[in-house]
This record gives structure tokens, C-alpha cells and sequence, in this order.
């Protein structure tokens, strides 16, 4: 049988993040749990992950403050920090 191996959530992640920003919230609905710590599993093998801030509205219009993942191949120092 030569199924491929289902992609890991850090994986999933990463993926996202090499195209696009990501936010916790999109990351959770994408089925990706617990996006937070994938990244960090993520910066400690050395990939080039930062963090922004940002407020957000939910779908009742409450705003809250989430996180966003984004590729930035200038952070050069990731695997320094572990």
C-alpha cells in the first residue's frame, strides 16, 4: 500500500505560514490545534517564524488580541534561542 503519510499539524503549519500570515483563530478553524506551540516546535528546528500582535474582531464583533504567524527569513537567529 503506498499511502502517503497524513501531513502533522506543525507541517500543516508551516506550509500556511511559507505562503501566507496566520492567526491562531484561522489556524484552529484549518483544524491545526494548538498553533502556538507547533510554531515554537517549528522555531526550534530553525525555522524563520516571527509574531505580530494584532486585534481582531470575532464573528459577534468582539475584538480580541490574537497572534499571527508570518514567514520572515530575515529572523536568522531561531535555532540560537534554543
Amino acid at each position: 500500500m503506498n499511502a502517503e503519510k497524513p501531513l502533522t499539524h506543525a507541517q500543516m503549519l508551516l506550509e500556511l505560514i511559507k505562503v501566507r500570515s496566520v492567526s491562531t483563530p484561522e489556524a484552529n478553524s484549518m483544524g491545526i490545534m494548538a498553533p502556538s506551540q507547533r510554531v515554537t516546535d517549528l522555531r526550534k528546528r530553525g525555522y524563520p517564524i516571527s509574531t505580530r500582535r494584532e486585534v481582531r474582531a470575532d464573528a459577534f464583533g468582539y475584538l480580541h488580541r490574537v497572534a499571527v504567524y508570518f514567514w520572515d527569513p530575515q529572523e536568522k537567529r531561531q535555532t540560537e534561542l534554543w
